[in-house]
């Protein structure tokens, strides 16, 4: 699925099922599989959306249980690799892909709010803010993907997708009154998100999970994604000209691709290959496309994540101690005035006439 970001005109649909010939069920439009960890730019979009710096955040990449109520299974969430890194930042943790990471983000920006922005940015499926939303455990279209990417590659403007641009009726005449052809645009968040979001998924199209979908365009920007279980592959990801996902699975069940012509299939695999395919020969001999600066740059806001690393404090630096005082000069101390036993005269005495001396207390 390929859609125009400045329009939403879908430029390519094809939906192909090995084997099935006079396909009546439309894979790309129709069909719902979960989208693995492409889903993740929703939980990335919100937390800048929120004003959270994804370059100085730190999250751990270590195993991480979640059991709010006692009565309920843990949910425990371990990366792709089984590999961990300690702490590191968001942008880090988006070019890994590192889930621990994340299901500790989606919990710091909320899932109701990674459910708003996904809506406003084209998922029209119906979406359940559950912790796991931010790795894809929810089912949605690849024409919903498609368009939600796009409005990133529109700087943060959402585009309704549309299939037909004109209706010619029999006597030639065309079509305009349903507007046929008429793009249906709004803008869902500044376009400073939009352009924090591209600059790490550019990344990670040269130097993460995305690297076998880059085609030598530099403001290509894309997302792996892949089902815990092999099911589900994805590869989403756009340019100023074209958002385009892929998915790879079979059609009629969950079945596991973990040998595929010899391939364990995820996102990084088949689909990002077919992206590469297809985009470096549709817009082959075009030049690049900058993104353009933002009208509105994200101000970073102060941030206190319960689920945030936070470094622990600095030991306190060690007390000096205090050199004892000498007794004498000999052991580098002051000198002290020297004692005597000999009492002091006492200061002499005067008496008037109606004052009478002490008896024997020195008074």
């Amino acid at each position: 699925m390929s859609i125009n970001p400045r329009n939403g005109a879908i430029r390519a649909m094809t939906a192909v099922a090995p084997g099935r010939k006079n396909l009546q069920f439309n894979l790309a439009a129709q069909g719902r599989r979960q989208s693995g960890s492409s889903f993740k730019t929703f939980v990335l979009t919100e937390s800048i959306r929120q004003g959270i710096d994804p370059n100085s955040t730190m999250y751990l990449s270590a195993p991480f249980v979640w059991q709010p109520d006692p009565n309920s299974e843990p949910w425990e969430v371990s990366t792709y690799s089984h590999s961990y890194s300690g702490p590191m930042s968001i942008a880090s943790a988006t070019l890994a892909s590192d889930n621990t990471v994340f299901a500790r983000l989606t919990l710091d920006v909320d899932p109701e709010n990674v459910v708003r922005i996904a809506r406003r940015m084209g998922i029209t499926t119906k979406l359940q803010p559950v912790a796991s939303i931010g790795l894809g455990s929810n089912s949605v279209s690849v024409l919903e993907m498609a368009s939600a990417y796009s409005t990133l590659a529109a700087g943060g403007v959402h585009s309704e997708p549309m299939a037909i641009r004109k209706v010619v009726l029999p006597d030639g005449s065309v079509d305009k009154g349903a507007d046929w052809g008429v793009s249906k645009r709004k803008r869902v968040m500044p376009d400073g998100v939009a352009y924090e979001v591209t600059r790490i998924l550019e990344q990670n199209m040269t130097g993460g999970t995305g690297t076998g979908a880059y085609y030598g365009d530099p403001s290509s920007a894309g997302k792996t994604g892949t089902t815990d279980n092999f099911a589900d592959a994805w590869f989403a990801g756009y340019t100023p000209r074209a958002s385009t996902v892929v998915w790879v699975g079979y059609p009629n069940a969950q079945i596991e691709m973990r040998s595929v012509h010899g391939i364990q299939v995820a996102g990084g695999t088949f689909p990002a290959s077919i992206w590469n395919l297809f985009m470096s020969s549709v817009f082959a001999g075009a030049p690049s496309v900058d993104w353009p600066l933002p009208a509105n740059p994200v101000e970073w806001q102060p941030f206190q994540g319960q689920y945030e690393y936070v470094p622990p404090p600095p030991p306190p630096p060690e007390k000096k101690k205090k050199k004892e005082k000498g007794k004498d000069e000999g052991e580098g101390g002051e000198e002290t005035p020297p004692t005597t036993t000999e009492e002091e005269p006492p200061p002499p005495t005067t008496t008037t006439p109606t004052e009478t001396t002490g008896g024997g207390d020195g008074a």
